[in-house]
């Protein structure tokens, strides 16, 4: 049973650590698409500096989600690696 939980946590720490990475690399794109709806949302048009804006924000808080997810998958994966170890060891 216990081999079956570790098991289970590894595969999502590692599925969180794709999810990471997938967030990180589509972060320009996420943000452009904000940055479209906002235009689309004004009515068609909107000063290009604030389109910028909207866009440059958009993508750091993509940036610091992905970033986020990452960091919690990859501390999970060193946890369980560390618990593994322990276990092994004894």
């Amino acid at each position: 049973m216990k081999k079956k939980v570790m098991l289970i946590t590894l595969a999502i720490m590692i599925f969180l650590i794709a999810i990471g990475i997938f967030v990180l690399v589509n972060a320009s794109a996420y943000g452009w698409d904000a940055a479209n709806a906002a235009v689309n949302a004004n009515g068609g048009s909107m000063d290009t500096e604030r389109m910028y804006m909207i866009a440059a924000s958009a993508t750091k808080s993509y940036q610091i989600i992905g970033g986020s997810i990452l960091a919690l998958g990859g501390l999970g994966t060193l946890l369980f690696a560390y618990g593994f170890y322990k276990q092994i060891s004894k």
